[in-house]
């Protein structure tokens, strides 16, 4: 069943959507690009697809959202900053329930988990960063998709067809054209060329060295072996600077994270899923003009939720 997307709205006026997946303690995950609930119908590359289903799974809510411009949440908007993430997350956390939660971040995510933690550590009750990094310059030089997406950049507006096709190949390194072009095809519907370009050039100018000694709750960082998106070297380093943070390599992100937020094994509530069966449910976003049809029909059915966005109880 799909999720029930609700709206918040930003201190700037921006609506982000959100929705929560499974029953259970709370998980909140950070927006990625592209936009997590979005993304999250994605089995593969850097989809968190794979880890939010394992988590509920293991009886856990997850509450994902949409970053502006991004997904189901407002796309006409120009500030795609570090500070105006900040204020997508605060408009979500303001509508949870919990006074505590715990905060994770995938890839770019990371940065904006990192931020809002230091900011509110009286919400934040635990903090998993799943392949950080602490300066996007560094990001973009050492991972190689991200140098693609850097020498490419001036071709993505004319040719964005072509650039998701070939960045999305690159972070799935090349293994199987049929998943980079659904994959190339949920970037396109996820965020236009100029929303992309938007991000990827303010995450360029991203420093928070100085943030990460500030960090005081509990952190689990973790390096995903089986991704083209993060790199030991960067989520070591960031771990390094985290006071007592914990660093693990792991393709089990699922049980990773709830082991170390709820301090006992894992156990699956629930049989694990089949992941050809989603890959041939997302296969269907494939046909001509689904998309667009599917994205209208949304709207429509969810618009009456921005004016009344009900908290997690």
């Amino acid at each position: 069943m799909e999720p029930r997307i609700q709206y918040a709205k930003t201190s700037d006026g921006v609506s982000i959507a959100y929705a929560f997946l499974g029953e259970g303690p709370l998980i909140v995950f950070a927006s990625n690009i592209w936009g997590s609930l979005h993304m999250s119908c994605i089995p593969s590359g850097p989809s968190p697809a794979t880890a939010i289903n394992g988590l509920v799974d293991f009886g856990w809510s997850v509450a994902l959202y949409d970053g502006r411009g991004s997904g189901s949440s407002d796309r006409d908007v120009a500030d795609l900053s570090l500070d105006a993430r900040q204020r997508d997350l605060n408009a979500v956390a303001a509508r949870l329930t919990p006074e505590r939660f715990p905060l994770a971040g995938i890839s770019q995510g990371t940065i904006t988990a990192m931020v809002y933690a230091t900011n509110h550590q009286e919400r934040v009750s635990h903090l998993v960063l799943v392949n950080p990094f602490a300066t996007g310059a560094e990001y973009y030089a050492t991972l190689p998709a991200m140098g693609l997406s850097r020498a490419m950049k001036d071709m993505a507006e004319d040719q964005w067809e072509f650039f998701t096709l070939s960045l999305a190949s690159a972070v799935i390194g090349f293994r199987d054209s049929a998943e980079a072009a659904t994959m190339a095809a949920a970037f396109r519907a996820g965020m236009s060329a100029a929303n992309f370009l938007r991000f990827r050039d303010a995450s360029e100018t991203i420093d928070i060295r100085d943030v990460l000694p500030k960090v005081s709750m509990p952190t689990l960082v973790i390096h995903d072996d089986t991704t083209r998106v993060g790199s030991t070297a960067l989520a070591k380093s960031v771990a390094s600077a985290i006071p007592n943070a914990h660093f693990l390599v792991t393709n089990d992100l699922p049980a990773a994270i709830t082991e170390f937020v709820s301090g006992r094994p894992a156990r699956r509530r629930v049989a694990q899923r089949d992941a050809h069966a989603a890959v041939q449910t997302i296969l269907f976003t494939d046909i001509e003009g689904s998309t667009a049809l599917t994205d209208r029909l949304r709207r429509a059915r969810w618009s009456a939720d921005r004016s009344a966005s009900p908290a997690r109880r």
